[in-house]
């Protein structure tokens, strides 16, 4: 389980690491705020989502794809309403490129939701085998 955590949390912030430096170089110093933020909106929920469907496998077969579903839906309200709270109160750097901040978000949303995806479908697979 700590494996499949670690890979939770690596993939999604090296390749938002990745993006925002040459960005960064490019465009402004400001694609690591919104890389930093974008990650921390989406990618501790992607963590406790990844946590409810191995938890969730002992419940008959739909439990890990409930666990997603509810996770997939925690993670638009928590990253996405988290966004939405920093282009109101965060300050300049949010506000003054409003799309670009939520495409990191989007980005992030949905790596960290393939990721997940992989995961568990490999694990899913693993166990009809058996």
């Amino acid at each position: 389980m700590t494996r499949r955590v670690a890979i939770v949390l690596c993939v999604p912030v090296l390749l938002a690491g990745a993006v925002a430096a040459p960005l960064a170089h490019w465009f402004g110093p400001q694609h690591w705020k919104f890389a930093a933020a974008a990650v921390a909106l989406t990618v501790p929920v992607g963590v406790v989502t990844l946590r409810l469907a191995f938890r969730a496998q002992r419940v008959p077969v739909y439990g890990p794809v409930l666990a997603m579903a509810a996770g997939m839906f925690l993670r638009i309200a928590v990253g996405f309403g988290g966004a939405v709270l920093l282009l109101v109160a965060g300050g300049g750097v949010f506000r003054g490129e409003p799309l670009v901040f939520m495409g990191w978000v989007l980005g992030l949303y949905l790596t960290t939701l393939t990721v997940e995806l992989a995961l568990i479908g490999t694990e899913m697979m693993a166990k009809a085998r058996r």
